[in-house]
């Protein structure tokens, strides 16, 4: 159907390749505005941390990429942004 299909790559791993884009394919400008302005994971993505819990995003505060979740299992709210080392995994 369309010619240069890629296989689906998790959000964050596309905001990766858009960022190593930035000054070749995109305008350097251009790239550090989206990754401001969209989530690479937005409220209400069900996700799968790399500790095999699954949570759901809650919401976006400080910091775009890295989310409010909540663990399914327990209800805990953890703030990405301030626990650098709790990495998402992929989307559910």
């Amino acid at each position: 159907m369309y010619e240069n299909q890629m296989e689906a790559v998790p959000p964050h791993e596309a905001m990766e390749m858009v960022m190593a884009s930035s000054g070749i394919a995109y305008s350097a400008d251009v790239v550090q505005a989206f990754v401001r302005a969209d989530p690479s994971y937005p409220p209400g993505t069900k996700i799968r941390l790399l500790n095999g819990k699954e949570a759901i995003v809650t919401k976006i505060t400080s910091h775009m990429q890295r989310p409010v979740v909540r663990v399914l299992s327990t209800g805990e709210e953890i703030s990405l942004a301030d626990h650098p080392t709790v990495m998402i995994a992929g989307c559910l």
